[in-house]
């Protein structure tokens, strides 16, 4: 199943308002399964319904952080695009690499010592589209750059 990126962020806000509200709400406890056959993909459901919300929240928080504007994949974006105007090439690749990095924090953490968020969303999928399109990037930038003849 496909989801768009904007979709999964409007679920992941869904849940977070549920498992908000889940401490307002009655303490009425229900099976996951039940919920779950209920829906669409019941495998999917039980997936996300069954991770920790802490660790969730965690990591689509960081996840946001590095696809951002001020710290992540899309200023990197912005920053070869002035880079290319000014045909600076080396600088298009430093930021096409920054892209990578920023991509490889969302889906494997900051640090080799962090543990890897089991994410079964779409999510590592569109990433490692986005990080495929900076590596060619960074190839066409060492061909324009003389690196590779």
């Amino acid at each position: 199943m496909d989801i768009k990126p904007s979709l999964l962020s409007f679920l992941v806000v869904l849940l977070f308002l549920l498992f908000a509200q889940s401490s307002n709400a009655t303490n009425q406890i229900v099976e996951v399964n039940k919920i779950c056959n209920t829906t669409i993909h019941p495998s999917f459901c039980s997936k996300i319904l069954n991770s920790k919300p802490g660790d969730a929240k965690d990591h689509y928080e960081l996840c946001l952080k590095h696809f951002d504007y001020d710290e992540g994949a899309l200023g990197e974006v912005e920053y070869a695009e002035k880079m290319l105007k000014a045909k600076d090439y080396q600088g298009v690749n430093v930021a096409a690499s920054g892209v990578m990095a920023t991509v490889d924090g969302c889906v494997f953490g900051d640090s080799p010592s962090d543990p890897v968020f089991p994410d079964h969303s779409s999510l590592p999928k569109y990433a490692e589209y986005v990080k495929q399109v900076a590596d060619i990037i960074c190839a066409i930038c060492n061909y324009l750059t003389g690196i590779y003849k």
